[in-house]
């Protein structure tokens, strides 16, 4: 999760690989604080990093409801909302 625009949004990766994720320019040098597992056994880390996360992460306000959070995903690997 990230913090735009005072909100707390998630990050759409489940649609890439691991070695998909990590050849984004610079982001596997990136920092991320473990924070907990859901019900679910997803893991959530929240961003610790000093660079800014626009640098990694494309960002498209959500097609459903303007107050919802946004539609965050890697930069350079979009994904259908």
């Amino acid at each position: 999760m990230v913090n735009l625009n005072a909100k707390m949004s998630c990050v759409q990766d489940s649609h890439l690989s691991e070695d998909e994720l990590l050849s984004v320019p610079g982001f596997a040098q990136t920092k991320w604080r473990y924070i907990r597992e859901t019900q679910e056994w997803i893991p959530v880390f929240h961003w610790a990093d000093a660079a800014d996360p626009l640098t990694f992460l494309a960002v498209e306000p959500s097609n459903d409801d303007p107050d919802r959070e946004d539609w965050i995903t890697p930069e350079g690997f979009p994904r259908e909302q």
